[in-house]
């Protein structure tokens, strides 16, 4: 999380309640194979308690957003958005 989110941040970690799979192309690496990645990722629920949340140095952008007006397709694609979609449905319920 410190990674993700940055050191100052305290929060409170609940369980988890989505999984996204995703597959990209590897930017170019110096030897030009640029290999696919496999990514697995799991979504928890979480409070934040204190602190800002920081981007690391492979961030390039972060959003608080509008759950009821936010459109994940305008963002994401492949597994991402899959398990962006999902996410969205269980907070519906």
């Amino acid at each position: 999380m410190k990674e993700e989110v940055g050191e100052d941040v305290k929060y409170k970690l609940g369980k988890p309640i989505v999984t996204m799979r995703h597959e990209r192309v590897e930017q170019e690496t110096g030897d030009s194979s640029n290999p696919t990645i496999r990514i697995f990722a799991v979504g928890y629920e979480a409070e934040l308690l204190e602190g800002e949340p920081r981007l690391g140095d492979h961030h390039v952008e972060m959003q608080w957003v509008d759950i009821d007006a936010f459109d994940p397709r305008e963002y994401f694609t492949g597994g991402w958005l899959k398990g962006m979609e999902e996410y969205m449905e269980l907070k519906k319920k």
